[in-house]
């Protein structure tokens, strides 16, 4: 996948996307004989980074991956505790499954609440496995969740993690900045949570579509660097390089999905109907023409409002799927095709 951020001498550089908002939770009380796992411990979630410890009565301020603080927090309406000293397990899987929250047999389902998120995708890691390895079964519902609750037990002898014997798998996308658990123990028996892995994915960026030649014979190629949010007012940038140098572009937009069509000599990427950005300069080196020229756009900053013009409302609404394209001038070539046209890329809209 590319990335860019265009300079004013419209080079081409790397930059960093926002942290992602993920969390290691390890649950239970006994930290002398049980203590949290190392930052190296990636769990199923294939994660490295801070373990929270979370005992009774299970309600804490998370901290991040790298040990800050966060606005995240979590708790639960049961707080009873078990040990089970007896087990074979060794390391650092025997620190995070064994000391656990117990979930009586009477009652629940108990519930786990994440507070403070922020809105977006998350795939959330339950691990519920019974320490004595007896293969009692807890259930896990996590509601918001397109994925149907599961069932968690079974005959485990340590690492790797394995789904449905030792933890649950959930993706939820997170609209108000909470997400719920259920859990509670089958089969008369009682349930575990020995812990969490919530992983934050970043909003899903696709490049496709097929970019016209340039009459130079180079091919523009569109970018982005940094974050989609509805709500900040500038860090996700869109781009183009391979451009003529000293044209003027505007990205065409729009939010009812991808096409493919024949259009100025090339390939219209984005299905009508069509949205226009303000028009920008590609810039580059002083003529004559070469391909040293880059467009750029800010869309957090255009669809705050901050760069003119009239966008759309769906900019500003978190999970919509965007479609652009870069269109510019290209006067090496007749019109009507006098034109450029970059590929297409695919955004949904952060939070």
């Amino acid at each position: 996948m590319r990335t860019l951020l265009l300079s004013s001498l419209a080079v081409l550089s790397l930059v960093s996307l926002a942290p992602a908002q993920s969390f290691n939770l390890d649950v239970g009380d006994n930290l002398i004989i049980f203590p949290v796992p190392t930052d190296s411990y990636v769990g199923a979630a294939n994660q490295a980074g801070r373990w929270n410890s979370v005992a009774t009565p299970y309600s804490v301020n998370l901290v991040n991956l790298d040990g800050t603080s966060s606005t995240v927090s979590t708790t639960s309406n049961s707080t009873s505790s078990y040990n089970y000293f007896p087990s074979t397990l060794v390391g650092e899987d025997r620190d995070l499954m064994i000391d656990v929250q117990n979930l009586p047999s009477l009652g629940g389902p108990y519930t786990w609440t994440f507070s403070g998120l922020r809105n977006g995708d998350y795939e959330l890691y339950t691990y519920a496995w019974a320490p004595e390895n007896n293969g009692f079964q807890t259930r896990v519902d996590v509601p918001a969740s397109s994925d149907l609750p599961q069932d968690v037990g079974g005959i485990w002898n340590g690492s790797p993690h394995v789904a449905g014997v030792t933890y649950a798998l959930h993706h939820v996308t997170v609209t108000a900045g909470t997400i719920q658990v259920l859990a509670q123990g089958l089969a008369g028996h009682s349930g575990s949570i020995n812990a969490f892995q919530l992983v934050e994915r970043p909003p899903q960026i696709t490049i496709y579509c097929t970019a016209k030649t340039n009459s130079l014979g180079c091919t523009p190629a569109i970018g982005f660097s940094g974050t989609s949010s509805a709500t900040a007012s500038s860090g996700f940038l869109i781009g183009a390089t391979n451009v003529l140098n000293n044209k003027n572009g505007l990205l065409f937009y729009g939010s009812n999905g991808r096409a493919a069509l024949p259009f100025q000599g090339g390939t219209l990427c984005v299905k009508t109907p069509l949205r226009r950005t303000p028009a920008v300069n590609s810039g580059g080196n002083p003529p004559p023409n070469d391909c040293s020229g880059a467009f750029s756009i800010d869309m957090n900053a255009f669809a705050a409002g901050g760069l003119g013009g009239n966008p759309a409302p769906e900019l500003s609404v978190p999970g919509t799927l965007i479609d652009v394209q870069w269109w510019g001038r290209d006067p090496g070539f007749v019109a009507p095709n006098n034109t450029t046209l970059s590929d297409g890329l695919e955004y949904a809209v952060g939070s």
